[in-house]
């Protein structure tokens, strides 16, 4: 029986927006902020859309609606987190794939490593 060959999942290209300093500053650190990285347009969608799923806008059971009565800005200073909100959220999922915010994880991802080429194996 001939074993069944498995062909590499295709490279997708995307921007590198960190310089060689800011990856780094993220090795030594352990965090990074890049001003600049995102419009403020885009900031605000993400802020808004924040908002809407802590108020309870999308149906997720795992989600408990804040109080009505709280500012916009009250409900993102309160917020600590909030698991996979990707799943439940289309504005975050666009953000979850946005080409600046995958480059620059792309490039700080195992960063440490000097000999990796920037590939995930997944095994079970």
């Amino acid at each position: 029986m001939e074993a069944a060959k498995m062909n590499p999942s295709p490279t997708i290209e995307v921007p590198k927006p960190l310089t060689p300093a800011q990856v780094q500053s993220f090795i030594d650190d352990g965090y990074l902020v890049v001003p600049g990285l995102m419009e403020e347009s885009e900031l605000d969608e993400l802020k808004r859309d924040l908002v809407d799923v802590a108020r309870g806008r999308y149906e997720c059971d795992n989600i408990e609606p804040v109080d009505p009565a709280m500012s916009d800005q009250a409900v993102l200073e309160n917020i600590l987190c909030i698991h996979q909100p990707h799943f439940v959220s289309p504005v975050i999922e666009k953000f979850v794939r946005h080409p600046k915010i995958c480059g620059a994880l792309s490039q700080i991802s195992a960063a440490h490593l000097p000999f990796w080429d920037g590939s995930v194996k997944c095994m079970q």
